[in-house]
């Protein structure tokens, strides 16, 4: 059984929720719709432009994403 396989198609299941601290909205995205941790992300409600990381609202979030991109 390929572990890693396993898990990042178990992951690619989940949603991660994510946050704007400019406009406040809260949405959720699946990790493979999301760019890498450190990219530049833009808010799709207000148009802010921060890393990802900073949208991301929960430690277990951010957790799923980064090992997403392993």
């Amino acid at each position: 059984i390929n572990t890693k396989a396993a898990v990042r198609s178990h992951m690619n299941e989940a949603w991660i929720p994510l946050e704007c601290t400019d406009c406040e909205n809260v949405w959720e995205a699946m990790p493979a719709a999301l760019p890498t941790p450190d990219a530049e992300f833009e808010c799709p409600y207000c148009g802010a432009r921060d890393p990802l990381t900073s949208f991301v609202k929960t430690p277990e979030g951010l957790q799923i994403l980064e090992a997403f991109e392993e």
